[in-house]
């Protein structure tokens, strides 16, 4: 009996719609809550296998609530368990084909089973094995830096009993528009994750999608110990791995940024925003009401705890308790003296570079964002280095050398490392063809 409920589910699984709607199974899931507690127990066992038809996979969730303890003995909830990796797949295999078909014939499918994720995209091959690198680098260094700092019952994991796997829609800027909608991509929305569709929406391959990432990461352990985050340190774990190093190791180390800046001049222009008042913004005036600043400030944040080695265990701690008091716990300081240790720190934090000054390396370009895998060459100056090498505009900048240029602002960060004279290797896309050249280096004026 169990064994034909499973198949049976397993025919059953359909694949939702791409849109932001209310998710389907919401419905399904409320009725069985319901029909459990008025001890109709055969209608809610059938109302939740609706739900999981229609999309539900919280199934730790599931395990937890309470209103359905009248129907955990029943035959079709103990199949649902004895199930719960192969519902899972099919679950997901569904969504991507459901993307892949919404998005058009252009658009791929790519899985990697140790992060659990598909990824749908329309770009080149060779851009999404690098993203797909940078994602297993945030994998490994969320392990070392998060989950390592777990209790051992919150940190190993059941291998019949795994987490969701996301599906990563990375579309073409046209698509994108289409997707999250014209008036939130002119706000600055570059990607988001929806923990209840465990779906995944970056417009560029680089800092979006490595930020939304560690947001699907922090949601599958959020959901499977039972715990929240409040939104200001959600953002700060999701912005920390935006500006990264990736050493020859693939270890990552999140480095000062451009929201670094931000909160390093707010803080010297005696602007920055206190934490308690920080942390008690709702998250309507922390997405609403200058948010470059609240997310340049939380950011500093992570950036701070990370390089006091103090990162993992305020996001242990705050599984179990207020994430202000779990920081101060982690610095084992009051969080008045922790903020005051936070100020100077910022105080002295190096500047990251968001241009290149007088005298420093330079190719001599002018970029623009390309289609979400590198920095396209809107203008290169007359005689500059880029043109000397043979860099055209339209070039789309991929590697200058051997680092990964994703968007515009990351050449500056990566130039910074050279000296005017020096000779690069840097790799460009032109048009479906990717190019290398060697270039010399020139200094800006």
């Amino acid at each position: 009996m169990i064994a034909r409920l499973i198949a049976s589910l397993l025919l059953l699984v359909a694949a939702p719609a791409l849109a932001q709607d209310e998710p389907a199974y919401r419905e399904h899931y409320q009725r069985a809550r319901d029909l459990a507690r008025a001890g109709e127990r055969d209608a809610a066992a059938e109302a939740l296998l609706d739900a999981i038809t229609h999309g539900y996979t919280d199934f730790f969730a599931m395990e937890r609530d309470g209103a359905l303890a009248p129907i955990r003995s029943t035959e079709q909830y103990q199949a649902i368990l004895l199930g719960w990796r192969e519902l899972l797949d099919a679950r997901a295999a569904a969504d991507a084909a459901s993307a892949r078909e919404a998005l058009g014939k252009a658009y791929r499918i790519v899985r990697d089973e140790r992060l659990r994720i598909h990824i749908v995209h329309a770009h080149r091959e060779e851009a999404i094995a690098d993203a797909l690198d940078d994602l297993r680098a945030v994998g490994r260094w969320w392990d070392a830096a998060i989950l390592a700092a777990l209790p051992d019952d919150l940190r190993e994991r059941d291998p019949a009993r795994p987490d969701p796997w996301v599906t990563l829609v990375l579309p073409t800027p046209e698509d994108f528009v289409r997707l999250v909608g014209r008036e939130a991509v002119a706000g600055g929305v570059g990607g988001y994750y929806d923990p209840a569709t465990k779906r995944l929406i970056a417009q560029d391959l680089g800092p979006t999608l490595r930020h939304e990432f560690v947001h699907a990461l922090d949601w599958r352990l959020l959901r499977r110990v039972g715990a929240s985050r409040p939104n200001w340190m959600l953002e700060a774990l999701g912005a920390l791995v935006e500006d990264i190093d990736l050493g020859a190791d693939g270890v990552i180390h999140p480095v000062p940024s451009w929201r670094t800046n931000i909160a390093k001049r707010r803080t010297e222009l005696g602007l920055r925003t206190d934490w308690r008042t920080l942390f008690d913004l709702p998250r309507d005036r922390f997405l609403g009401v200058r948010p470059n600043a609240q997310y340049a400030q939380v950011r500093a944040i992570g950036l701070y705890m990370h390089e006091r080695g103090a990162l993992g265990a305020w996001a242990a701690r705050s599984l179990e308790t207020d994430a202000a008091d779990a920081l101060a716990s982690a610095l084992d300081e009051p969080l008045d003296g922790a903020e005051a240790a936070f100020e100077a720190w910022l105080r002295e934090l190096p500047e990251s570079p968001e241009s290149i000054g007088p005298g420093g390396a330079t190719l001599g370009v002018e970029l623009a964002r390309g289609r979400g895998d590198g920095a396209r060459i809107e203008r290169i100056e007359p005689g500059a280095p880029a043109r000397e090498a043979g860099l055209r505009t339209n070039d789309v900048l991929v590697r200058v050398g051997g680092l990964r240029v994703w968007t515009p602002e990351d050449l500056a960060r990566v130039l910074a490392r050279f000296e005017p004279g020096q000779t690069v290797e840097v790799e460009a896309r032109r048009y479906a063809r990717r190019v290398a050249v060697s270039a010399t280096l020139g200094a800006a004026r």
